[in-house]
């Protein structure tokens, strides 16, 4: 599990890095820029952890049902349900970059294992 210092940093430092941070992720061309760039940034468990958090997200807005998702992604429930509790109360970043990537792209393998979406 990653791990962040006990002592936080000041508020404006901080503000600061996540500018610099997504900044630097709107500045990426294209998904061959940004793998590399995650790639070099995160920690294979991290990147793990985060495309099957979104993995999930996807399957949610799918409405696929929890058994389903856990079989697929290899995901405890609880995981599920803390995606779908952020998608359902604060995800607007999610359900935003959902709808452009499924109105966009053709849905993957993963994705042609559940019914398509009813996007709100």
């Amino acid at each position: 599990m990653p791990q962040v210092s006990k002592n936080p940093v000041q508020a404006k430092t901080k503000d600061k890095m996540f500018e610099t941070f997504y900044q630097i992720l709107a500045g990426l061309k294209n998904s061959n820029e940004v793998k590399e760039f995650l790639t070099d940034l995160l920690t294979p468990t991290e990147q793990v952890m985060l495309a099957k958090r979104l993995s999930i997200a996807i399957l949610l807005t799918y409405e696929c049902d929890y058994r389903t998702i856990s079989e697929i992604l290899k995901v405890s429930y609880a995981t599920i349900g803390n995606v779908a509790k952020w998608l359902k109360l604060a995800g607007r970043g999610y359900r935003e970059a959902l709808r452009a990537f499924i109105k966009e792209h053709k849905p993957s393998v993963l994705i042609d294992l559940v019914p398509p979406p009813r996007l709100q």
